[in-house]
């Protein structure tokens, strides 16, 4: 595809990952896969909230439910996401400082990786800039990041990942009401209620990437501290207000019922958990992720409502 730098357009990339689809036996055995688990999706209403869980049977994303960060993080694993690990079939687009690449294990379609060229750990300080630009590139696509102890599969290489925009039916897809915490510029910092979701977050509009720069680094100051970062799972949009920035404050990586002993699930919750998408490894699993469990997941790792407080109060401008 000859174009020049950072000029694709979307239906580039998304007819580029069908002709990867074709060309890749892996991937285009998980597609397979994968339509036959969305015919057999489960949606659950989780109580009074404004969150719909769906519940899809995958079982090739065991290796990504049962990873270690810290065998990652301390390299005694090779990298999937460097050129010189992946296998031969997986092509690239190269954008700016990025490679993009069709997921072979998708939870969605299409379901992309956008990976650092570079070797360097999954921090998102430097790169939410990168983020937010993404959402340009794709406008119709949700753009995540998952925390290197929130779901991160690769805690050890930077990346992000995007699937369609109506792959996913959240609290904040759907405009609840919102209140101001802070401005700065073109540039917005909301609150949730937290009566309304399991999952309290925080939502960045902008106008302008330098302001919402400012306001998102006020918030992981903000929050609790964790190494090597606080943790968090992290979408971007592009809407015709600016780029939406939805932050995920975590307080655990995983839920106390992960494991493969008897009543335990190996669910190891990430973005698209946080936002109601549950994949089990088996119908047995699927069918213990009941609404009570899945209220009860999403309430350990995220933070309490005094915390949430907590931290609302520390971004409240005076």
């Amino acid at each position: 595809m000859n174009k020049p730098k950072n000029k694709y357009s979307e239906d580039d990339i998304i007819n580029w990952e069908l002709g990867q689809i074709k060309t890749w036996p892996l991937l285009g055995d998980s597609v397979g896969k994968i339509l036959k688990s969305q015919a057999r999706m489960r949606e659950i209403l989780l109580g009074t909230t404004n969150l719909k869980a769906t519940v899809q049977i995958l079982p090739y994303r065991k290796a990504s439910a049962t990873s270690d960060p810290d065998k990652a993080l301390s390299g005694e694993r090779p990298c999937f996401l460097c050129a010189a690990n992946r296998p031969r079939e997986q092509k690239t687009l190269p954008w700016e400082g990025y490679e993009i690449l069709a997921n072979p294990y998708p939870l969605g379609l299409p379901h992309l990786t956008i990976a650092s060229k570079e070797h360097r750990p999954q921090l998102i300080d430097r790169a939410i800039r990168d983020m937010a630009r993404l959402t340009r590139v794709l406008p119709d696509m949700a753009i995540f990041y998952n925390g290197p102890r929130c779901g991160a599969s690769a805690p050890d290489h930077l990346h992000f990942q995007a699937i369609t925009k109506s792959g996913i039916d959240t609290t904040w897809t759907i405009d609840p009401e919102l209140t101001l915490l802070q401005a700065e510029g073109k540039a917005r910092l909301y609150a949730i209620d937290t009566d309304l979701t399991p999952v309290p977050f925080l939502e960045i509009v902008s106008a302008a990437d330098a302001d919402m720069l400012r306001i998102f680094r006020r918030v992981m100051s903000a929050l609790p501290s964790a190494d090597p970062e606080p943790m968090v799972n992290i979408w971007a949009f592009n809407t015709r207000e600016g780029t939406r920035i939805v932050i995920i404050p975590r307080r655990a990586h995983r839920p106390s019922c992960y494991g493969t002993g008897e009543g335990q699930l190996l669910v190891s919750p990430a973005s698209l958990e946080m936002s109601g998408l549950f994949t089990a490894l088996s119908p047995e699993q699927a069918a213990m992720l009941t609404e009570e469990k899945i209220t009860e997941i999403l309430t350990e790792v995220s933070l309490s409502k005094d915390q949430y407080k907590e931290l609302c109060g520390r971004l409240t401008d005076k």
